[in-house]
């Protein structure tokens, strides 16, 4: 799934667009659905053994045999992004579709990775200045550690992880693979990953390999944009005390998230599920459609609005999707914001000063959608066209160190 995102952590704000993909599920009986192919090398033809085949964002996934080829099993229909990563290839993404059949064959044939310095594309000459530390016609690349790696690798992993409590418990294990390219104007960051980023998460109870595919910090915009594709696996609990705290923490995770909020808009159950909606201008020229009463007054600008006015259906079987030309407020009702959370500096403008105080640190996060754009969605939270839109405020300050994989359901002691 991507998103556009305003980040509010330690690290100051940061406007991030974020990439990782994942499915959308149907809500049927759970059944086994069989992926099976052969992977290739697209120019020689030979088959690639050991390749990582995966459905992105989920615990779906196998790697190939000394033959190429490859077999596994999802549990759930849907629409999948069926990921392929092998070193020296480029990265193999294609949508497909579980549904009415139990069995799928895709073969694959990767083709070559664009030229590329352990991991770092290389657009001109390159002069090696000391090990690991090189320069290009524009830009340094750093590839080993040393004081200038470490300082934007704790960077990289800081807005990777994100800043809540669930993020403090991941650990990157192998760090070695991560390189870095800094403009020399310093206006520009880029990172790169020569092997899937292997991440372990202590406190959700996973361990993911990240498919980095594109890491961009601009400096002076505070823009950044990362794509990859997270394949989970779950970890052994050493003991039910454990497991049950894992189930308690991914539930806290999940609700009051992006998705969760898509899941209840979806459902018709925003305020049963916990969720409020408001409206409030953004200073945008185009006449956009807002509440008729709207008025500014010394409690804030945020008015209340019937996201369900908005609401239409999308252009995917099963589908809904909404537009609308201002910022929209979502409040998650049910949930407080942690202690380490830094809101954003307009929080007071939109809503005053006389924010009653019980209410006061509640979650509160804002969808922004492009001109002409709108959010289109399914009954399980998955966003078909994610880079359309952006998000701000809390949904930011949970990043992968939150991420869940998509068919986890919530049990039905905590609810939807």
């Amino acid at each position: 799934m991507g998103f556009h995102v305003f980040h509010h952590t330690p690290l100051r704000s940061l406007l991030i667009i974020v990439v990782c993909y994942c499915f959308s599920q149907s809500h049927v009986k759970a059944q086994n659905y069989k992926i099976e192919g052969t992977v290739y090398d697209k120019s020689t033809g030979e088959t690639l053994p050991f390749a990582n085949v995966f459905l992105a964002n989920t615990t779906f996934g196998a790697p190939t045999d000394p033959g190429g080829v490859y077999s596994f099993s999802a549990t759930r229909s849907g629409t999948y992004k069926l990921t392929v990563k092998y070193l020296g290839f480029a990265t193999y993404s294609k949508e497909i579709e579980l549904s009415t059949n139990t069995s799928l064959k895709v073969d694959i044939r990767l083709g070559p990775l664009e030229k590329k310095v352990d991991g770092v594309e290389v657009t001109g000459s390159k002069t090696h200045i000391r090990r690991g530390y090189y320069e290009t016609n524009d830009s340094f690349i750093i590839e080993e550690k040393g004081p200038h790696w470490r300082k934007y690798f704790r960077m990289f992993q800081s807005v990777l992880m994100g800043g809540s409590r669930f993020a403090s418990g991941t650990k990157i294990e192998n760090p070695e693979v991560l390189s870095f390219e800094v403009l020399k104007d310093q206006t520009q960051v880029l990172a790169f990953a020569s092997s899937p980023i292997k991440i372990v998460n202590n406190e959700l109870g996973y361990e993911l390999d990240y498919v980095l595919e594109n890491f961009e910090l601009d400096v002076q915009t505070r823009l950044m944009t990362f794509l990859g594709y997270p394949f989970f696996k779950e970890l052994e609990p050493r003991n039910i005390k454990q497991l049950e705290r894992w189930q308690q923490n991914r539930w806290e995770a999940y609700r009051g998230s992006l998705r969760h909020f898509l899941k209840s808009l979806h459902a018709d159950k925003l305020e049963e599920w916990g969720f409020e909606t408001q409206w409030m201008p953004f200073g945008s020229t185009n006449e956009y459609a807002a509440p008729k009463d709207y008025k500014t007054t010394s409690s804030g600008l945020a008015r209340p609005i019937d996201l369900y006015d908005y609401v239409k259906p999308g252009s995917h079987p099963g589908s809904k999707k909404f537009y609308l030309d201002a910022l929209i407020l979502v409040t998650a009702a049910n949930s407080v914001e942690e202690d380490g959370y830094v809101r954003p500096p307009w929080h007071e403008y939109f809503f005053g000063k006389n924010l009653n105080n019980s209410r006061r640190n509640l979650q509160r996060s804002w969808i922004e959608i492009k001109p002409g754009k709108s959010v289109e969605f399914d009954g399980n939270g998955y966003v078909f066209n994610p880079l359309d839109f952006a998000f701000y405020g809390y949904w930011s300050f949970k990043m992968v160190g939150d991420m869940l994989p998509i068919e986890y359901q919530p049990s039905d002691f905590h609810g939807n």
